[in-house]
């Protein structure tokens, strides 16, 4: 009796050990798992930072890229970053100016062609005129936008004319050259001698336009 005490006894411990085992087994392949889940996570996440931060290197050197396409500097000028940006704008950007510049002017031409409508419509005219007008003023003086790339280029100007300096359109492209007055009054004059350019006393325009109209006159075969 006392012998098969001690076998149960055994055979219950082996048991308890037995499922003490596996209950830490199935915890550690639980808390693996949780562990790939975490570290794929993490990856996804790096490399998500990682493109992103990526994407705005590129976008930031294609700007970068961009405005120096754009902007033609032939002097030891150093322009700042944003007026750069402005001039990047390009040549044909139009600055919005101030409305005190053009509101009175506005108010004065539309008084002018309200006047010329019937005289029943004026006053009708006038009031939505006048709504519009401060539309105008409002959204104007809002936009402050336009400000700060006036004053750029008020101080680019200013920096170029105390250097001497002057800003240009490209000749065959949108792109902006800030180059020396010296120069450009050098790169005309060789321009002038390599094309053989001579100036002239009278302008031919009208003498050309004369034989040209003598010659249609002359000519049977063209049919108006």
């Amino acid at each position: 009796m006392h012998v098969e005490s001690i076998y149960i006894h055994l055979n219950t411990n082996t048991c308890t050990l037995t499922l003490k085992n596996l209950i830490d087994e199935q915890i550690n392949m639980q808390m693996e798992k949780q562990y790939q889940k975490l570290n794929k996570k993490l990856d996804n996440l790096s490399n998500k930072s990682n493109t992103q931060q990526s994407k705005h290197q590129k976008r930031t050197k294609e700007t970068n890229r961009e405005q120096q396409q754009r902007i033609v500097n032939l002097t030891n000028i150093k322009l700042t970053q944003e007026q750069q940006e402005t001039l990047s704008l390009g040549p044909k950007y139009a600055i919005e100016k101030e409305h005190k510049h053009y509101i009175n002017d506005l108010i004065i031409d539309t008084e002018n062609a309200i006047r010329k409508l019937e005289p029943v419509m004026q006053n009708t005219c006038r009031h939505l005129a006048k709504k519009q007008i401060k539309i105008i003023s409002n959204s104007n003086r809002k936009n402050i936008l336009h400000k700060r790339y006036q004053y750029c280029l008020n101080i680019i100007k200013h920096t170029l004319k105390n250097n001497n300096a002057t800003m240009i359109k490209a000749d065959k492209s949108k792109a902006i050259v800030l180059i020396q007055i010296e120069d450009l009054n050098k790169k005309f004059k060789q321009f002038i001698l390599d094309n053989d350019i001579q100036q002239v006393s009278k302008d031919p325009t009208g003498k050309y336009q004369k034989m040209i109209q003598q010659a249609i006159k002359k000519n049977t075969l063209i049919i108006e």
